[in-house]
């Protein structure tokens, strides 16, 4: 079975599927898709804590797109990554109207395939952009008095920022 894929003028690029999984876990954590007239912008803003994200998303925003510029906006703190194309939206068909957060976040029929296969890239950029990983360390006392210490790498990822209106604190009342 053949799966679609985004325009068919990326089929001739090697490193897109990787790429396109990777940008599309960073544009729906950090990134945003503004019209500019005759094309559209991606943008995605970064934390300069961590230079081999934004050197990776650069990587892969540069191999989404035909021509494979990339450029870079220095803020304070972050590191503000624009691509122009015209084929943006097509890419990402969540870009919309209004706050992303706001409205439904769901993958087209082509995006799910793409992910599906191999879903890695995909969640690898939802980290990036919107998650923390930590290592988790704890101790634990044994029958034999010893104590043996464990560590492990945890991930976190949300995209509900507090003023969705969503709490922890919030339940049904009686």
């Amino acid at each position: 079975m053949k799966r679609p894929l985004c325009p068919a003028k990326l089929q001739t690029y090697v490193r897109v599927e990787f790429a396109l999984r990777l940008s599309l876990g960073l544009y729906l954590g950090d990134g945003n898709i503004n019209g500019t007239g005759r094309s559209f912008q991606l943008r995605l803003t970064l934390d300069t804590r961590y230079p081999g994200i934004i050197e990776s998303a650069m990587s892969a925003m540069g191999a989404v797109v035909p021509h494979g510029r990339v450029h870079v906006r220095v803020r304070p703190g972050a590191r503000v990554l624009e691509s122009g194309w015209k084929q943006w939206p097509e890419c990402f068909p969540q870009h919309g109207p209004g706050r992303k957060h706001r409205r439904p976040m769901t993958l087209t029929g082509w995006q799910r395939a793409l992910v599906d296969e191999h879903p890695q890239e995909f969640l690898r950029g939802l980290i990036h952009s919107d998650g923390c990983r930590v290592t988790n360390r704890f101790t634990v006392a044994l029958p034999s008095s010893r104590r043996a210490e464990y560590a492990y790498p945890r991930c976190f990822f949300s995209t509900c920022p507090r003023t969705s209106g969503i709490s922890s604190a919030s339940t049904a009342r009686s």
